[in-house]
């Protein structure tokens, strides 16, 4: 549970992320990347805004994926808002490479999962946008 201590100091201290890391945690060596995105990473936050993070690690079983981002997120205040990268909707897992990376142990594969990210949202996009302004009439939606 130091991880998450740590991470709660480093998102609100901005401390650097290489010295707060503590290689304990649940499953911390699965752990490939951490993002702070939405409001808090633009710092456009307000007295109601939450801090958003991301989380990804190497576990592709989703029922085990789930019962750790239960355990993760009941060890933080409910400011905090965990998310699990690989269980959230296409539309948001663009928005969190908009945010700030504060922890990966391997640059590479943090690109490798935002290049293949990037590919399936431009192949989603045309569809989407033939739903909302062809099918659906939304001439003042935007994506």
């Amino acid at each position: 549970m130091k991880l998450i201590i740590v991470l709660l100091i480093m998102v609100t201290c901005t401390l650097s992320v290489s010295s707060c890391i503590h290689q304990e945690g649940p499953h911390f060596d699965k752990l490939r990347f951490i993002y702070l995105y939405g409001s808090s990473a633009d710092g456009k936050t307000t007295e109601r805004s939450d801090i958003d993070l991301a989380l990804h690690y190497n576990i592709t079983d989703k029922r085990e994926l789930y019962n750790l981002l239960y355990v993760i997120s009941g060890s933080f205040p409910d400011k905090y808002d965990i998310h699990m990268f690989q269980l959230l909707p296409l539309y948001i897992r663009i928005e969190v490479f908009k945010g700030k990376l504060l922890y990966t142990n391997d640059k590479g594969f943090v690109y490798d999962i935002a290049w293949e990210t990037i590919k399936e949202y431009n192949d989603f996009e045309p569809r989407c946008k033939y739903i909302l302004y062809g099918k659906l009439g939304l001439e003042g939606a935007t994506l």
